[in-house]
């Protein structure tokens, strides 16, 4: 039996611990979602603002569909990232578009 890979969070969260991060901090992330229409990637933008998101931005992608990504401050913690992907993943797929996924920042450890 193949060992099972983690999940594309947990491995996203591992890279920031490698990279540096201090996942006890919050730090700025960033969600992608794309759309057929403007109509949609707006609509997904007002609820992505109601659930804390800020610097939300839609605008038309390559091959005519329309991207929504929005910021958020939020703590690098796997479980909590996991719930936001599965929330915006229904989102995305009750207007008709697709979640991308998310980056975030690293913020050092200080001492």
């Amino acid at each position: 039996m193949a060992p099972t890979q983690p999940d594309p969070d947990s491995r996203v969260v591992e890279m920031l611990r490698t990279a540096g991060a201090d996942l006890r901090e919050p730090t700025e992330f960033i969600v992608f979602l794309y759309f057929p229409t403007a109509e949609s990637a707006s609509a997904v933008a007002s609820r992505l603002r109601g659930m804390g998101f800020s610097d939300v931005l839609v605008s038309e992608s390559l091959g005519g569909t329309w991207g929504c990504i929005g910021t958020r401050q939020m703590v690098p913690e796997v479980q909590g990232i996991r719930d936001l992907t599965s929330r915006l993943q229904r989102l995305a797929e009750e207007h008709g578009g697709e979640y991308d996924g998310w980056e975030a920042a690293v913020q050092p450890y200080e001492a």
